[in-house]
């Protein structure tokens, strides 16, 4: 229910307030902390989906109302999640349907044939491709989920096999923290703890590897279980808010080829809109009872009872008729497993799917939620303290000279805010510099001489062509080693010799901060918009080539638009747009990474993390021609051409 905050002036990170104002609708957490009084408090980060902007992040209590401005009332009126369902008949050729926001969360299941359910989390690993519930790898020609609240439906036939029927559920979290969407990289050690949502305590969780693996379901206290019912000891979801996972196959495997990316949505303990609960079967007509006045999906996984396929409804099947199995690839549609719905309670029949004698199940199910308008996909709302850029138009780039003082070995954080137009989804290039104009698009990186010589890269951000169909968004590609080789032709190949492809989608046209830190030892993070996205931790010098996780060489050539491999700097044939750079010589922490994206905008006190190595500000320039450096003269940066020009003045 709606909560009056009482404060001189609420001290909440990135905003300044004035002294009266109100704020709706905590969460059960949000409340028990406020109302605890006392000094400022950090409420518990929830949600870590770029695409979000936080709801209370501190609070001071000491009389009076806390303060929103007017477009963050705004926003909160409309904080509430969202579902929808609906159908669609499958043509064979791409199509588009319409949900009417933009999900985080998207199912689509077959009705006609009884084929797979394919599910795709909005900022998962490679946008627009799709997981199965059963042990595949994500495909490509998935479901694109577009700005404008339409979904383009690619050709895979699971999803789209001509005059098939299909029903699809679609939920928008909206910023409230019941569902918390994020993805790693695999790394293959015995015990490894994931901080995906440090603070907030889940309920349950959902991973799928991006490779031939069986989705796994975690439930606290309780160990985690594959889609088709079997045990897994790969996951135990921790009171902290942490994971800690495993060295088996199901989500955290390293494969030299891939680096295994796996997706994870969290359930939230508390959450208002998705209730999750473990129940026993008995073979016998069986009521589940949610806190809901209508449900929209359930799901329904089998826990420790290999080959039980469990069940998915939504509240435009006929209970009992069609209800859709999991992960069956030729599941028969109509099977009597949830026999009844009637408002919030559901009920299963005698099917193995969902109530087998002595079989334990998990449900997850979703609250009804149609009159929350959805929340623009975009952040980028705040206004900027600086609107100068600098445009490189395809070819052009910005060369900042070979002085050693970039020269970092170990710990590191790189910095970059602006904007690319990569946007064409292609097959990966082959290998060799035939490609490299028409596929890479570096963003800043520091390298002299060919791929694949060792000493030849120092460190780099890029973004490269997705495969085909696989999405609007090309993902971001960090060099890892001091090696640089380009994919394999037709294959997303990333081995110990190349670079770390992150499969966090970077939004073309659209000014986005991008920050990604390295400890040192082996833990690299990606944050995006401030927020944290991706981490991946593989110790290099301890594993095969052995090779150095980052090793500065001398005399590299430092670019923006543009990486150094032998001769004249390689450029690249799509525009990119640069506000600003930092290189820092150790790894910023989590409110580092969001304070310096705070301090863009000019709606709050923010100032960068000043021990930055170096740092190049298009605010600084006075011509297209020069990009000045802050601490060294010898970084200043030089336009390769008149064609590029200082904007936005």
């Amino acid at each position: 229910m709606p909560i009056q905050i009482g404060a001189k002036g609420a001290s909440i990170p990135g905003y300044n307030f004035p002294p009266h104002a109100y704020i709706d609708w905590l969460s059960p957490a949000q409340e028990a902390l406020a109302k605890q009084g006392g000094d400022a408090f950090d409420v518990p980060a929830r949600m870590l989906k770029p695409s979000s902007v936080p709801l209370v992040e501190a609070l001071v209590a000491d009389g009076g109302i806390a303060t929103l401005p007017a477009e963050s009332r705004d926003q909160l009126a409309s904080r509430r999640p969202v579902t929808a369902v609906g159908t669609f008949a499958g043509t064979g050729a791409a199509l588009t349907i319409t949900v009417g926001f933009v999900p985080d969360f998207l199912v689509i299941k077959d009705v006609s044939g009884g084929t797979r359910l394919m599910w795709v989390a909005r900022n998962g690993t490679w946008m627009g491709r799709h997981y199965p519930m059963t042990a595949e790898a994500a495909q490509n020609d998935g479901p694109i989920i577009n700005s404008d609240g339409t979904i383009t439906i690619g050709v895979f036939a699971a999803i789209n096999t001509n005059a098939a029927q299909y029903e699809w559920f679609a939920y928008r979290d909206n910023g409230v923290g019941d569902l918390l969407i994020c993805d790693h990289s695999g790394n293959d050690q015995p015990t490894r703890t994931l901080r995906y949502a440090t603070g907030a305590k889940l309920k349950a969780a959902l991973f799928k590897r991006d490779n031939v693996a069986f989705p796994v379901i975690a439930l606290a206290g309780y160990p985690g279980t594959r889609a088709d019912g079997s045990l897994s000891t790969d996951v135990t979801i921790n009171s902290d808010g942490t994971i800690t996972t495993g060295q088996g196959a199901d989500i955290n495997i390293w494969s030299a080829d891939a680096g295994e990316a796996c997706t994870f949505l969290g359930f939230a303990d508390g959450a208002r809109s998705i209730y999750v609960t473990r129940y026993m079967g008995t073979g016998a007509s069986k009521v589940l009872q949610t806190p809901f006045d209508e449900i929209e999906a359930a799901f329904i996984f089998p826990r420790g009872a290999s080959g039980k396929a469990g069940a998915f409804w939504t509240s435009r099947l006929a209970a009992g008729t069609t209800l859709s199995t999991i992960n069956e690839t030729a599941a028969a549609v109509g099977a009597q497993a949830v026999t009844g719905v009637t408002g919030g309670r559901l009920t299963v029949g005698t099917d193995a799917r969902c109530n087998a004698n002595g079989v334990a199940y998990t449900l997850i199910a979703f609250r009804k939620a149609r009159q929350a308008p959805g929340l623009a996909s975009g952040q980028n709302y705040r206004p900027l303290r600086s609107t100068k850029h600098m445009t490189m138009p395809a070819g052009a780039f910005i060369n900042c000279g070979t002085s050693d003082s970039l020269r970092i070995s170990g710990a590191i954080t790189l910095e970059w805010w602006g904007s690319h137009y990569l946007t064409s989804a292609v097959s990966m290039p082959g290998s060799g510099a035939n490609d490299d104009v028409n596929s890479q698009c570096p963003l800043m990186w520091r390298s002299n001489g060919a791929d694949g010589v060792a000493g030849s890269v120092s460190f780099g951000l890029a973004v490269i062509r997705p495969v085909a169909s696989s999405g609007i968004a090309a993902p971001l590609w960090v060099a890892v080693t001091d090696l640089f080789d380009l994919p394999v032709a037709n294959n997303i190949q990333v081995d110990n010799n190349q670079p770390w492809q992150t499969g966090v989608p970077i939004i073309p046209r659209t000014m986005q901060h991008l920050l990604v830190t390295h400890d040192g030892a082996g833990l690299w993070r990606v944050y995006l918009n401030g927020q944290l996205v991706k981490e991946r931790d593989r110790n290099l010098q301890q594993a095969a080539p052995a090779r150095p996780n980052i090793s500065g060489g001398a005399g590299h050539t430092m670019c923006f638009g543009a990486r150094k491999r032998t001769g004249t700097p390689a450029m690249t044939n799509f525009q990119t747009t640069l506000y600003g750079g930092r290189v820092y010589a150790r790894e910023l922490s989590v409110a580092e990474a969001r304070n310096n994206y705070n301090a863009l905008f000019s709606d709050n006190a923010a100032t960068p993390t000043p021990d930055f190595t170096e740092e190049w500000l298009a605010a600084n320039a006075a011509s297209g021609a020069l990009l000045p450096a802050t601490v060294n003269s010898a970084n200043n940066g030089v336009a390769s051409s008149a064609a590029v020009l200082l904007e936005g003045v």
